[in-house]
């Protein structure tokens, strides 16, 4: 695949991601995650929580201090493969976690993360929350 057809895809992807992101308010979460502190097993329960309803994760949003956190977790691995690119890093994309696209939105509260799941390109049918530094 070509640099530039990349870079379309993903800009696609960031924007369904931003569609899914304002259309969570009008469903429920597939599941809660309620956490003190953030962990991998914490994120593989949301992921497993997803494609429980057989569908694959599409993406995972988190704001910056949630994205610190998974980075500090996931920093002596090689599960979360940070990106470097200038071009993708304005769109939002921080990396890849379990192969699956990290985005950071500013909009998004802190202490949420979320794990959206979605068939294709299509809009998003399930997704799990977890909810840091909550009971």
């Amino acid at each position: 695949m070509s640099w530039a057809k990349w870079v379309e895809k993903t800009q696609r992807l960031a924007d369904l991601t931003k569609q899914n992101l304002q259309a969570i308010s009008d469903q429920q979460p597939t599941r809660v995650i309620r956490v003190e502190s953030l962990t991998p097993e914490h994120l593989a329960d949301g992921f497993s929580s997803v494609r429980s309803n057989k569908v694959a994760v599409h993406s995972v949003v988190a704001s910056s201090p949630d994205y610190v956190a998974i980075r500090r977790i996931f920093r002596s691995t090689d599960i979360l493969d940070l990106e470097c690119n200038a071009e993708l890093l304005k769109m939002g994309l921080r990396g890849h976690l379990f192969g699956t696209p990290v985005f950071v939105d500013g909009e998004s509260p802190s202490g949420n993360i979320f794990i959206i799941g979605a068939p294709g390109d299509q809009p998003m049918t399930h997704y799990a929350l977890i909810k840091i530094g909550h009971r």
